[in-house]
């Protein structure tokens, strides 16, 4: 078997499957079986372009030396600069290496299906509290990015009596996306952090520092909240959410033993959240 036939055929095979990958990646909306084949075809790329260095290490070494071997070849020095340049520009988001990744956000956006699909997250606490089952669906606005929302009750003369939904954790962008969250959530790059409590101050103030009880971060879909309250009588739902420095406060007003309510927010400015409440 002719060992460099078989390496320059596997190169030609890996250029196919990386350069259609890449395009697919670049061009449409990510999918995980595009995203194996073109990680898989790296790999394999890596193993063949050692096996072709090998192969060719003496060509290669003649192609570093200028002419009459004095100094180093111009087309080395060249291809040298222009990847140095390439990496450097393009880890630090420089132009035009960034407008042409965010050209490729912007035709993966117009693939998108128009239709909107509403899928709402169920999130159950307070199941060993005991008292009166409550549901509480909360809908975020889409502008409301890596939102914090806790929501608790207050009973008739505005009194804390015990949290809904107060998590524990909030969702923060990687080190260096800070001012890029969109394109953050897209690509996976948040992770959980410990919640300040200063992040929703009005839950803060009233709560006077009631144990959170959910352990996880506010999910990035819509809510629906089934949880249990000891309040009773008239009382009033409170539901804060924080994104991107800043706070809204919303409320419902409850009465009797079967009553739905909207959500209505405490000042005329608020557009992040809406939604309903009810007894079960």
């Amino acid at each position: 078997m002719n060992k460099k036939k078989l390496v320059s055929l596997g190169i030609a095979a890996v250029f196919l499957a990386l350069g259609t990958t890449g395009l697919l990646l670049y061009l449409v909306q990510h999918n995980k079986p595009t995203k194996v084949i073109h990680t898989t075809f790296g790999l394999f790329f890596v193993t063949v372009a050692i096996f072709h260095i090998v192969n060719n290490w003496g060509s290669l070494v003649s192609y570093l030396k200028g002419k009459g071997g004095a100094g180093l070849a111009r087309e080395f020095v060249l291809v040298f600069v222009l990847a140095v340049v390439s990496v450097v520009g393009a880890g630090l988001l420089l132009p035009p290496f960034e407008q042409i990744e965010e050209f490729g956000e912007e035709l993966r956006k117009g693939d998108r299906p128009a239709t909107k699909k509403i899928s709402f997250q169920i999130i159950e606490t307070n199941k060993d509290l005991g008292g009166t089952a409550i549901t509480i669906q909360l809908e975020r606005d889409k502008a409301a990015l890596l939102p914090v929302i806790a929501v608790w009750t207050a009973d008739s003369t505005d009194q804390f009596i015990d949290n809904l939904f107060a998590p524990s954790k909030r969702m923060v962008v990687f080190a260096g996306e800070e001012g890029n969250e969109e394109h953050a959530i897209r690509e996976g790059e948040i992770e959980p952090k410990e919640l300040s409590a200063d992040v929703i101050p009005t839950w803060q103030a009233q709560s006077k520092g009631a144990a959170p009880n959910w352990s996880e971060a506010t999910p990035n879909d819509p809510m629906l909240l089934k949880s249990y309250t000891k309040a009773s009588g008239p009382f009033t739902v409170y539901v804060e959410i924080s994104s991107m420095g800043k706070t809204e406060l919303y409320k419902a007003k409850i009465s009797g033993t079967s009553s739905i309510s909207k959500l209505t927010s405490t000042n005329v400015e608020s557009s992040m959240l809406s939604g309903y409440v009810s007894l079960d």
